[in-house]
């Protein structure tokens, strides 16, 4: 089954309370700046989008590698479990 609809109702739900939270903040301002200003700040945040990028993809690195050692750990304990059972 796809997870496409939960996870879109779940970031739909973010981006909601997200958008709550900074008209909350900020009220209309958004609405009244012009156009450079606004295609800045889509710029920044695309740049923090990016930055961020890098410490998860080192971070996802780190998980890739412990996770290939325990799934070796965990054939050495199966041949090892298979020969003790033979004993």
């Amino acid at each position: 089954m796809s997870r496409f609809p939960d996870r879109l109702m779940s970031f739909l739900e973010e981006l909601l309370k997200r958008l709550v939270r900074g008209a909350m903040t900020y009220g209309d301002a958004s609405f009244s700046k012009s156009l450079p200003d606004l295609v800045r700040e889509c710029q920044e945040e695309a740049l923090d989008i990016a930055g961020w990028s890098y410490p998860l993809y080192v971070r996802l690195s780190e998980l890739r590698e412990r996770v290939a050692q325990l799934e070796k750990r965990a054939e050495w304990l199966d041949v090892t479990l298979d020969e003790l059972e033979k004993q």
